[in-house]
């Protein structure tokens, strides 16, 4: 068993990827300024200190690619924030369901580039500062609202913020619950208020979901309160597994990719929405 073993298991990487980190863990033991590098990366990394640099230097090390060590680092650290969520009072069913978003993320990664890492290293940060959490089907996270929304709710008052991590359908069954459980977890009576920003949520693409969806279900639960195009086309890779823009080359294999394929090329640009909901349970 090595450091990063439990996280593994945790995480429910795939087996490959598991025999493959656990092979990269030892190179990185058995080079000393490697696994300085690491151990610096980590205490950096919940302490305010720099790591950037850290894990920089144990890719180089080691001669693996920058997204292969930076999920290295992050396995590295689940074994401090467990030690976190038991001190803060939260399960370790609840780190288990969290930290799933590391095996999202690296399947992601898998498929767009071909790497067993993270492309979305940035990402991370929050879930290792106990500020999202996943509940259920969604991620949630306190923030302030950014503008006035109502005479009872204006800029600054505190809203659930919902993320939509790649792990399998988007069934309302699966999103009613998920709101259910952040209502209870966050201790809310009344109406939460719940706000989304996401390509889903995005008005262009609505007719680009196939009807009837679960992308068009989710949607409609929203007021869509904003929106703005991305003239990068920055989530095509979430339809498409690919991060170029060679739009006249990605795959239609689905009815999804079909709709935004010829959205893509008629030379129409993809975006994003911010939606909100006052959500209170049925029951």
């Amino acid at each position: 068993m090595s450091r990063i073993s439990e996280a593994l298991k945790i995480t429910e990487f795939p087996k490959e990827a598991m025999r493959f980190f656990e092979q990269v863990y030892r190179e990185v033991e058995a080079d000393e300024e490697a696994f300085a590098a690491l151990t610096k990366a980590e205490n950096g990394y919940f302490e305010g200190g720099d790591y950037d640099a850290c894990i920089e230097k144990v890719a180089e090390r080691v001669n693996i690619h920058r997204y292969t060590a930076e999920m290295l680092h992050l396995l590295f650290c689940v074994d401090r924030l467990k030690g976190i969520y038991k001190e803060q009072g939260y399960s370790e069913a609840l780190l288990k369901d969290t930290m799933a978003d590391l095996r999202y993320k690296l399947e992601e990664c898998q498929a767009v580039h071909g790497i067993w890492g993270t492309f979305v290293f940035f990402w991370f940060k929050r879930f290792y500062e106990c500020k999202t959490f996943k509940l259920g089907r969604l991620e949630f996270e306190k923030e302030e609202l950014e503008f006035d929304y109502s005479a009872d709710l204006k800029q600054g008052a505190p809203v659930i913020n919902c993320h939509i991590p790649s792990a399998g359908p988007l069934e309302p069954e699966l999103v009613e619950a998920a709101f259910e459980k952040a209502y209870e977890f966050y201790g809310y009576e009344g109406d939460m208020p719940i706000v989304c920003e996401s390509w889903l949520l995005y008005p262009p693409h609505y007719e680009l979901f196939p009807e009837p969806s679960n992308m068009r279900k989710f949607y409609d639960r929203f007021e869509v309160y904003k929106h703005w195009p991305d003239e990068k086309n920055g989530d095509a890779w979430r339809i498409f597994n690919r991060d170029d823009a060679e739009y006249s080359q990605f795959p239609q294999n689905t009815t999804l990719q079909r709709n935004f394929y010829r959205y893509l090329n008629a030379g129409n640009q993809m975006g994003n929405g911010y939606g909100i909901i006052l959500y209170r349970p049925k029951k």
